[in-house]
């Protein structure tokens, strides 16, 4: 078993990986990085990492949004910077998650699709999909 230490490392440095890769224009969920990452159910953990982020870094942290298209409560800079780079938004003030979530298996960095990647399956949490993290862990389709 890892120790505590050598976990949230590794697991700081994965979710600074993908964190990286998410395009311009594209949102991820704290779950999603997580379940990428290999620990699913360990989305408060990926938003911890987030808040830990040394500047130095440089990353695109606010391009991680929570399940429902939340922004940050009070980090109004967040919302700026996702409409600077046209992310859709909701009435609501939530981020449209169902025309901006990374597809993580079918883009690249330029938001276009790897070739052959097209029917690989993808990680969306589109309408009628609530939970789908889930059900592919589980194995289940839907």
């Amino acid at each position: 078993m890892k120790n505590r230490t050598a976990f949230t490392e590794e697991f700081r440095e994965q979710i600074y990986r993908l964190v990286r890769m998410i395009p311009r224009g594209k949102v991820a969920t704290y779950g999603q990085l997580a379940f990428l990452a290999g620990y699913p159910r360990h989305a408060r953990m990926a938003g911890r990492a987030l808040k830990e982020v040394p500047h130095v870094l440089h990353l695109p942290c606010h391009r991680v949004v929570n399940a429902s298209g939340r922004c940050v409560p009070g980090w109004l800079e967040q919302a700026k910077r996702l409409r600077s780079e046209k992310v859709p938004f909701l009435p609501c003030g939530n981020v449209d998650l169902n025309r901006c979530l990374w597809d993580s298996y079918g883009e690249r960095e330029t938001g276009k699709p790897e070739p052959g990647e097209q029917n690989r399956q993808r990680l969306s949490t589109g309408p009628g999909k609530k939970g789908h993290f889930n059900s592919i862990r589980k194995g289940k389709k839907g």
